[in-house]
């Protein structure tokens, strides 16, 4: 159960002993298993758990993979970490799909925050709601915003989160 890595990695990785080159093995293993498959937030939780643990040197070997998963939100954190490139992305500019915007923002956000004709929605027929897009989406990457968690904040809110689920049993 991935999830219960997302919940225990800080204790996991105190543990005496902690074999960093075992769980790694295992953690990339399991990585490569979840891309084949269209369990999103697994892939997730196994990202989050190799940068959590600073063993992210391999991530690069899982770009193809992770480009063709259709997991938007790893494709965002792929391209903030720059693990796809620009030349790399090239694809997705030349044949943009309205459902990858949150993808095609964060090639925005990291690239080239000029095209923003990627993130109007063709349901957008008329220049106030056009306008309305296009603003809300310049302010965002004028101000460098990205839209998914930024991934070092993620341990905090998970921290958080299991101590407030353990002061609830005490109660």
């Amino acid at each position: 159960m991935p999830e219960t890595i997302l919940y225990s990695l800080s204790r996991i990785k105190n543990i005496h002993g902690f074999n960093r080159q075992l769980f790694k093995d295992f953690v990339y293993s399991r990585f490569k298993s979840a891309l084949q498959t269209e369990k999103y937030e697994e892939q997730i939780y196994f990202y989050y758990a190799i940068k959590e643990c600073a063993i992210d040197d391999r991530l690069v070997d899982f770009k193809d993979d992770v480009m063709v998963s259709k997991n938007q939100i790893l494709i965002s954190y792929f391209l903030i970490d720059r693990i796809i490139l620009k030349s790399d992305y090239q694809c997705f500019v030349d044949n943009p799909k309205e459902d990858e915007w949150l993808q095609n923002y964060h090639y925005l956000l990291v690239y080239d925050k000029s095209n923003l004709d990627l993130l109007i929605p063709n349901q957008a027929k008329n220049n106030k709601k056009q306008k309305s897009y296009f603003d809300f989406y310049k302010f965002n990457l004028d101000n460098n915003i990205p839209i998914v968690r930024n991934i070092n904040k993620i341990a905090e809110d998970i921290n958080k989160f299991v101590a407030l689920k353990i002061s609830s049993y005490s109660h």
